[in-house]
């Protein structure tokens, strides 16, 4: 989802995000532009990015495609430049108080921004990080009955206009993990 004003008034330029958005924001250094996201605010210096920030998720992503952004993190700054990608999650301290952990790398953007053309990029990603797209793109749900299918590791690409049956005959024959449907269920063992 996105939140904006019909009309932006004032200096600043103001969304906020949640879920995946690809973002192509033109310059205008007198009305600068920020999206909220999830415990975050990235400031947008004439730019196009990607931000993943589902409520339902433990992390938030910003991947910068051109341009330049500073996204705002407890206080710190991080600047990107393209092709780098800030990943920030809540971990716990001692006090048991929230705090978030940030890690900034170098990226291929296009994997991150392949779902604009109806594909998921995954390589080496836990089937359990998998489940969660597949899960919002298919409104199905992915039940595992043990802690080991869970962790296998997954690369592919999924395209979009392939039904969800697809995914699960590839699953099969790719790995030696059991799967069986019931109604809009999965369940992966």
């Amino acid at each position: 989802s996105l939140r904006y004003p019909v009309a932006f008034q004032g200096k600043e330029r103001v969304v906020y995000a949640e879920g995946e958005i690809f973002l192509e924001v033109a310059r205008d250094e007198k009305h600068p532009f920020f999206v909220m996201l999830n415990g975050m605010k990235v400031e947008v210096l004439g730019t196009s990015f990607n931000v993943n920030s589902y409520a339902d998720e433990n992390y938030t992503e910003v991947t910068l495609v051109e341009g330049h952004v500073a996204a705002y993190v407890d206080d710190k700054s991080y600047d990107l430049l393209p092709s780098r990608q800030l990943h920030s999650f809540p971990t716990r301290r001692s006090s048991d108080l929230e705090n978030e952990s940030v890690d900034v790398r170098t990226v291929n953007v296009n994997d991150y921004i392949a779902w604009k053309k109806g594909q998921y990029v995954f390589k080496g990603r836990s089937l359990e990080e998998v489940a969660k797209v597949l899960e919002r793109w298919y409104d199905m749900e992915i039940i595992f009955e043990n802690e080991k299918s869970k962790k296998t590791v997954y690369t592919g690409v999924i395209n979009k206009e392939e039904n969800f049956d697809a995914f699960v005959l590839r699953l099969r024959e790719t790995s030696s993990l059991s799967c069986r449907m019931e109604s809009n269920r999965l369940y992966i063992r």
